[in-house]
């Protein structure tokens, strides 16, 4: 991230950049992450039919944060929560195709809300349930936000392990709601590596499988089959075979099975030219 000293400043990686037009200075605030802030947008040029929230309001609105759902949207936090109480500025979001998006935003007011460390368990657990279900939308169309999403709930709820000390009386949920949930988030932060062919990744993400029995093993299908995915990418059959052979009634489940299938006659095919070159090899001799 490249940072200028006055008044502008930019993301050169996300292509963002913010120039102050006026600040009406109240105190010395920006938002959180956990911000709601009063904000109006206005000179919008050049978004044309790239999706947004944002900026399709025509008023005075409240942003807030943590709630996009669109790249735009997701951009458009970021540059709020770099701005000052009382400002006003040009805003700039740059895209690969197409002309930049160019917009003024003035930052109204911020809501009084708390830090993320000031939050309570529960607190916690319904914010990682709103990144996760952000990510579950976006995922189909900008997977690599949704990546963030998930990453983000999971940092929310790693910061409470250990799970086993927590008590449902004094928190209103157990450490097993929160194991059962980031168990849910590595499933689909998996799903994401997979498509960055980030294999050994997903293995290291989808390992708490090992540990749980076969009666746990049922609520996380979609982690066996994401680890057992990575395997077959790096070839190991014999260890996609075995994490698919966890699965209760595998026969019916057509992709589970198809897998299965998939495995066996590529380490079929994978031995025969193996067995194929060394005997090529004594022929030579």
């Amino acid at each position: 991230m490249d940072w200028a000293i006055g008044n502008e400043w930019k993301d050169s990686k996300r292509g963002l950049y913010k120039k102050i037009l006026a600040i009406k200075f109240v105190k010395l605030h920006k938002p959180t992450t956990l911000s709601i802030c009063r904000v109006k947008i206005s000179n919008i040029s050049s978004l044309e039919d790239r999706q947004s929230s944002y900026l399709r309001q025509i008023d005075e609105f409240d942003l807030e944060m943590g709630s996009a759902v669109t790249p735009v949207d997701c951009y458009i936090e970021i540059l709020v929560q770099n701005m000052l109480l009382g400002e006003a500025s040009q805003c700039q979001i740059k895209s690969k195709s197409g002309e930049p998006i160019n917009f003024e935003i003035s930052l109204i007011a911020i809501s009084p809300t708390k830090y993320l460390f000031q939050l309570n368990v529960k607190e916690i657990y319904d914010l990682a349930q709103k990144y996760r279900a952000n990510g579950v939308e976006m995922f189909k169309t900008y997977p690599k936000f949704a990546h963030e999403y998930f990453c983000r709930a999971a940092k929310c709820l790693i910061s409470f392990k250990p799970f086993d000390v927590l008590a449902k009386e004094s928190n209103e949920l157990d450490g097993t709601d929160m194991k059962v949930l980031l168990q849910t988030l590595q499933t689909n932060i998996a799903a994401c590596l997979l498509q960055e062919q980030r294999f050994e990744d997903v293995l290291c993400l989808t390992e708490f499988v090992n540990s749980m029995s076969p009666d746990e093993i049922k609520d996380v299908e979609k982690a066996l089959y994401r680890r057992a995915l990575a395997y077959s990418n790096v070839k190991a059959y014999d260890k996609v075979l075995a994490t698919l052979d966890k699965v209760d009634n595998i026969r019916d489940k057509k992709e589970f099975m198809a897998l299965y299938n998939r495995t066996k006659e590529n380490w079929k095919r994978d031995e025969d030219h193996y067995k194929s070159i060394v005997q090529r090899m004594f022929n030579k001799r």
